[in-house]
């Protein structure tokens, strides 16, 4: 080799002693780090050497392996940990959605808030519960004003005014139902602003009470029902707002009823008894709604035994505005209706919503205008008060009169005009004339080819149906009365092997409309069906002509067809 001899320039990595010097190495290390040059990707850099430690994100081949990455992508989300600042989570990454409020920096932005302060309050969006009114945050003053404006999920605590609640209703004796299922209150909303009633405290004198524990909004204006059971086929098909169970009975004689919050007291009364007090069984204790007012609730005469009678079976007004306590004048139980009251009536005992319809009086007994005084039981448009017999939709006034021996019309006369002989045949209706302006028809008349019912025995004679719809009877002359093409007034169709004109005659036997001598194979000489040569039913043969009928003349075959023509011209003017 012509390249190697002493003094030759050492090529390194070539496996070659080139200069012929066993000391000139190689494949020298000049790094130090244990791999020669001939391996090492920088043999300056006794940190870069094969199996070496890849470090992430220095830009270098520490190990001196392409394949083994410097900025790897863990989560799979496009951005490499160099960037990503959580390389575990696909959901984080430069350019993700921030997400407020989860304690993750998700758009690896650090200036990018967790919990923006939308209304500039100081309180971010996690934590102020209306992060668009900077008057409402956590440790803002509680105003009196339907808001939660400290944040703490309280609404007007310690600032509702004493008027905010009055109590309107009490049922603390029900009758249809159990005490311990059917009691209940009424408060209503004073204010001009909703309150919350969670958190209130409502108890006695005694040992009864309850907090209420969760949202009970009572709107402007309107009422909450408190009771102790909350289905409505035990609780007299009341529908409460809350529902404190046995926590709290209301006593049916003396009682005390307060309801507090946040250490006012809203309303109380402080004592009812059965005494001064109304306490009649089945009726709640109703406040006129002209004494809406927390310290007028607090006398007696404000109250009255409720007058209007509910679903329940009981009397009340349960969530509802109370009625005018107003007097019972006739004392059946129901108010006047002019004051509040359901008695249509106040002057007479036996009308009232309880009581039972009299039909025919003129009178509503039930106070309820749907209830009919005069029902229509047959539904033929006459009421019962006027109706003779109203099961029955063909009799009412008015009615067209039937011979049936029945009083149709309720004029109190029985088939009266239906009993005449009106055509003078000698038949009236009740006598079976089914046509009483007609004299030719009655019972035993003869039917003629009509197409009527001539002897009213309720059957037409089927030689009087049309039954091909031609236009012709049987009786008429029609000899198919199942074929539309075969009646007296059609065309003769030589060759069909149809008597068309119902003249008796047939194709090639028809001389006058189908002259013989034809070619055809129904109906002329040379047939073997039907012709003067057939040995079937020709009856004849040619040469002797024995047995041969003599065929009518065409002179006789007019006749006959004008003869024919002429009847049913008669029988359809008869008509």
């Amino acid at each position: 080799d012509p390249e190697v001899f002493p003094g030759a320039n050492e090529q390194t990595c070539d496996q070659i002693d080139n200069d012929c010097d066993p000391a000139t190495e190689d494949d020298p290390d000049g790094d130090g780090d244990g791999a020669g040059v001939c391996t090492d990707c920088d043999d300056n850099a006794p940190a870069i050497f094969p199996g070496a430690i890849e470090q992430t994100c220095d830009g270098v081949d520490n190990d001196c392996d392409p394949a083994t990455e410097d900025d790897p992508d863990g989560d799979g989300d496009g951005d490499g940990v160099c960037t990503d600042c959580d390389d575990t989570d696909p959901a984080v990454f430069p350019g993700a959605a921030e997400v407020e409020c989860n304690d993750v920096d998700d758009d690896c932005n650090g200036a990018t808030p967790d919990s923006p302060d939308g209304d500039g309050d100081g309180d971010g969006v996690c934590t102020d519960c209306d992060d668009a009114d900077p008057a409402v945050h956590g440790g803002a003053i509680e105003a009196h004003d339907g808001v939660d404006n400290d944040c703490d999920g309280l609404y007007d605590e310690g600032v509702l005014p004493a008027d905010a609640l009055v109590i309107t209703e009490v049922m603390r004796d029900p009758d249809a139902f159990a005490d311990s299922d059917g009691e209940w209150f009424e408060l209503f909303n004073n204010t001009g602003v909703a309150i919350n009633l969670v958190g209130a405290l409502v108890y006695d004198l005694g040992s009864d009470s309850f907090t209420v524990d969760d949202d009970l909004w009572i709107p402007v204006g309107e009422h909450a029902l408190l009771g102790r059971d909350d289905d409505p086929a035990v609780n007299g098909d009341v529908s409460l707002d809350y529902v404190y169970g046995s926590a709290m009975s209301l006593a049916n004689g003396e009682d005390e009823l307060f309801v507090e919050l946040d250490g006012v007291i809203l309303d109380a009364l402080p004592a009812f008894d059965d005494v001064d007090w109304p306490d009649s069984a089945g009726h709640s204790m109703s406040l006129d709604p002209l004494a809406y007012d927390p310290a007028l609730n607090d006398d007696p005469v404000n109250w009255c035994d409720a007058p209007t009678a509910w679903a329940g079976a009981d009397f009340g007004s349960p969530g509802e505005a109370n009625p005018t306590c107003c007097e019972d004048l006739d004392g059946d139980g129901f108010g006047d209706a002019t004051c509040g009251g359901l008695d249509c009536d106040d002057n007479d005992d036996s009308v009232h919503p309880d009581a039972v319809e009299v039909e025919c009086d003129g009178i509503d007994n039930d106070c309820d205008e749907l209830t009919e005084d005069s029902p229509d039981g047959d539904g033929d448009g006459d009421g019962l008060c006027t109706d003779c017999d109203d099961d029955d939709a063909t009799t009412y006034t008015g009615a067209a009169e039937l011979c049936d021996q029945v009083d149709n019309d309720c004029d109190g006369e029985i088939d009266e005009d239906v009993d005449e002989d009106l055509d003078g045949d000698g038949y009236n209706a009740c006598q079976g004339d089914c046509d009483n302006e007609d004299p030719d028809v009655h019972p035993g008349a003869d039917e003629i080819c009509d197409g009527a019912d001539s002897d009213c025995d309720g059957d037409i004679p089927a030689d009087e149906d049309d039954g091909d719809g031609d236009g012709w009877m049987a009786c008429e002359g029609d000899c198919d009365d199942a074929d539309d093409s075969a009646h007296p007034d059609a065309d003769e169709e030589c060759g069909d092997g149809v008597d068309n004109d119902c003249d008796g005659l047939t194709d090639a036997d028809d001389t006058e409309d189908c002259a013989s001598g034809d070619d055809d194979t129904t109906g002329d000489d040379d047939d073997t069906t039907g012709d003067d040569d057939d040995t079937t039913g020709g009856g004849c043969d040619c040469e002797s002509n024995v047995g041969a009928t003599t065929p009518l003349s065409p002179v006789a075959l007019g006749l006959a067809l004008v003869a024919l023509t002429a009847r049913r011209r008669l029988l359809r003017q008869s008509r």
